[in-house]
């Protein structure tokens, strides 16, 4: 089924700012104890609420409930007396308000205290709508349709606000009503931009498919407006929380499909959501073309993709290095590979149930086949090593070793004062950078120093592109699973220096790449090959642009093209060395 997701699904910059808050929080008072409590729920998504009272984060829906620790403001705010009334507990108090929605509690502020009315466009009942009211200081009067207006006083002084969230359209209509009945009001369009372009957006997704998924929770206010939208605009809309509340059968009924989602939806959630779609065979869809599409998602999720991808890439930094007899070392470098990535997949089952839904899949199905397979590969990686002789024995099962162990607990809890990392995982960022240095040591290192060619420019060249090379492709991977990654207290690279420095970085890395190929191939120190393995390396960046510009998204597409890459590199390198 083809697919087509929003650009603006997902977590928006309020929702963001307050789980990082509430994240940042956790992880400061981890040490020090005491409770931590959102004053009602965060955001309006309870897949989230439920991985955060996995952390201990409790939610109060009243002063009397707050027993110290540390109390954080939901994103939708609340008004000031209640602020204050939290603060009297002696309670510590982090403000996680939507910074939008602190803008338009401002105005009102501002005005209410030069004795103007406030009308406020929005739901009955919803939490900001009732924040805004507060700061309204009994100024506030709140409209929710057309027709409430015939119950407006006269009006003298007065502005219009709107609830963030609310629909754009309602807002214009019930704005331009109020000032053509009582003349000299001003309007503030306080509509989040983020919820302006999300239902712009989805406008014109209804002109290209024929049904749109709404992906989002059921008591979220915007979420609930994109599907009515979409229904307006004469189209089938599903609101769905989860991918488990899709109809599959309904689902395939129809050949193109929208997704969007609420601003406190994951990404995770909209991944496993669109996966699952794409995974459903749409009317007038080719059998072809659906057994294509099952076919590389079983490459994918099984690592035989990534594997056959480490083999080609090993090709290529052979023959970059001119060395010869190389197959040995594309099935060594190709079943460890298969084999390090499994085993450290079951020692991180929970956070890859998230970032990797469809890997995760696959693998609770198959665990038993699956941990047989891998333990097969590194046996067989270690036999074909051992017949090369000792030291490429000893130098791949060293590395095994520690590939096994980056995420087993190797230091015992009662040196946690002296030593607080239990395993080598939790260094800092250190997931990308091993992954990277352990590709490098069997594609480059392991058959360069075997064959008798020692430290030489030519090693250090090709030693440097496919650390390089997989740095950026690991590097990426873990920018699209920033959220997931959040939740589960993963310092990946990301979230350590930012997902904006992380793309910088990353295309600094391919220009060093492009420069260190075309440099090494011109000095005589590698092969003229480096010159064709420009091609893959610049195809990694159209990878980076692609996801930049929001044209795809973590899945099996995108997934696929990264990986594709390394086949890439192994396959001009057989070009260039047969013609």
């Amino acid at each position: 089924m083809k697919v087509i997701l929003a650009k603006k699904a997902g977590f928006c910059m309020g929702v963001r700012r307050a789980m990082d808050t509430v994240l940042a929080a956790v992880k400061e008072k981890s040490a020090a104890g005491g409770p931590i409590s959102t004053f009602g729920p965060l955001i309006h998504n309870q897949q989230v609420l439920d991985l955060l009272a996995a952390k201990g984060v409790s939610v109060v829906r009243s002063v009397g409930e707050i027993k110290g620790g540390t109390v954080v403001i939901r994103a939708h705010g609340i008004p000031p007396q209640q602020k204050e009334a939290i603060l009297q507990t002696g309670a510590q108090v982090i403000d996680g308000t939507c910074l939008r929605v602190i803008k338009v509690q401002t105005i009102i502020r501002r005005f209410a205290r030069r004795g103007y009315r406030v009308i406020i466009v929005g739901d009955q009942g919803h939490p900001e709508v009732l924040g805004l009211l507060g700061f309204a200081g009994g100024q506030g009067l709140l409209i929710s349709s057309k027709s409430d207006i015939a119950g407006l006083p006269k009006l003298d002084k007065y502005i219009v606000v709107a609830q963030t969230t609310q629909d754009e359209n309602l807002f214009n209509e019930i704005a331009s009503e109020i000032t053509s009945k009582y003349p000299g009001g001003q309007i503030f369009n306080s509509i989040c931009h983020s919820t302006h372009e999300r239902q712009a957006e989805v406008l014109e997704l209804c002109k290209e498919v024929e049904a749109v998924v709404v992906v989002g929770g059921k008591e979220s206010a915007n979420t609930k407006r994109l599907a009515q939208i979409a229904e307006e605009a004469g189209l089938k809309a599903y609101h769905i929380e989860t991918e488990n509340d899709l109809d599959l059968k309904k689902m395939s009924g129809f050949s193109r499909v929208a997704v969007t989602a609420g601003a406190s939806t994951p990404n995770w959630i909209i991944n496993r959501v669109v996966s699952k779609l794409e995974s459903v065979k749409g009317k007038q869809e080719s059998t072809l073309k659906a057994t294509a599409y099952t076919f590389f998602r079983f490459l994918l999720e099984s690592n035989l993709y990534i594997s056959l991808g480490a083999g080609f890439l090993a090709y290529a930094s052979l023959k970059l290095q001119g060395i010869k007899g190389t197959l040995p070392y594309l099935f060594i470098a190709a079943a460890y590979i298969y084999a390090v990535h499994n085993l450290n997949h079951f020692t991180d089952k929970e956070a890859d149930a998230f970032s990797e839904p469809g890997r995760a899949v696959f693998f609770a199905k198959h665990e038993r086949l699956i941990l047989l397979l891998s333990l097969l590969a590194a046996a067989f990686a270690l036999s074909l090593s051992h017949s090369l002789g000792l030291f490429p024995f000893l130098f791949l099962f060293f590395i095994c070793i520690l590939g096994t162990l980056y995420g087993v607990k190797i230091i015992p809890d009662f040196l946690s004062p002296i030593i607080p990392l239990r395993r080598l995982k939790d260094i800092p960022g250190s997931r990308t950078l091993f992954i990277a240095l352990a590709w490098a040591a069997v594609a480059a290192f392991l058959p360069a120093w075997n064959s008798g060619q020692g430290f030489t420019p030519g090693l250090i060249a090709a030693f440097l592109f496919v650390l390089a090379f997989v740095f950026v492709r690991s590097a990426l991977l873990e920018v699209f699973d920033v959220q997931a990654d959040r939740m589960f207290g993963r310092e990946t690279l990301p979230i350590l220096i930012g997902e904006r420095s992380t793309l910088t970085l990353l295309k600094g890395l391919i220009a060093f790449m492009v420069i260190l190929l075309a440099a090494s191939s011109f000095l005589g120190y590698v092969t003229t090959v480096g010159l064709w393995l420009t091609l893959p390396v610049l195809s990694m960046a159209g990878c980076i642009v692609l996801f930049e510009k929001n044209y795809l998204r973590r899945g099996v597409k995108l997934e696929f093209l990264i990986e594709n890459n390394f086949v890439l590199a192994g396959l001009v390198s057989y070009l260039w060395a047969h013609f």
